[in-house]
């Protein structure tokens, strides 16, 4: 006896098959964790933003959580640009975005898990330059005419 329904299962077991993850871990040059950076991700050959759902609402910003971690989970094996549109406080904001390429999610990768089809990115932020500038204030009120 022939199953009708065994067409419909196998285009849902290839989809789910080929859905990958990005795990990012966003740190500090001295590899403290950092909170708070915001991501946008696109889909280079769509230019498709990746979006997520976030407490009910659609996104398609991605945050750092206190760990420093992120996850984009249900990505195809293509192309995606990672820009930062948001730094963490007191971080300079990343100045060219992160390229990944279809071929990142690949055995040959140290970076990308086979096994839990998991692409794996650490990305670093300097801090901010903050400059000192020292001021002298004179009051001039020209021999005390304004009393």
């Amino acid at each position: 006896m022939k199953c009708k329904s065994t067409h419909y299962l196998i285009p849902y077991i290839l989809v789910g098959f080929n859905k990958l993850m990005l795990y990012f871990h966003k740190q500090n040059n001295n590899g403290d964790p950092l909170q708070g950076a915001q991501f946008k991700i696109t889909r280079v050959s769509n230019n498709q933003t990746i979006t997520h759902t976030e407490n009910g609402q659609e996104s398609e910003i991605f945050t750092s959580d206190a760990n420093g971690d992120l996850i984009v989970p249900g990505l195809l094996r293509d192309n995606y640009t990672v820009a930062e549109v948001v730094a963490p406080n007191g971080y300079q904001l990343l100045k060219d975005p992160v390229s990944i390429s279809e071929n990142d999610f690949s055995p040959e990768n140290s970076q990308y898990d086979v096994n839990s089809r998991v692409l794996t990115l650490t990305i670093s932020n300097e801090k901010a330059n903050h400059r000192q500038l020292k001021v002298t204030k004179k009051w001039n009120d020209k021999d005390n005419q304004y009393k």
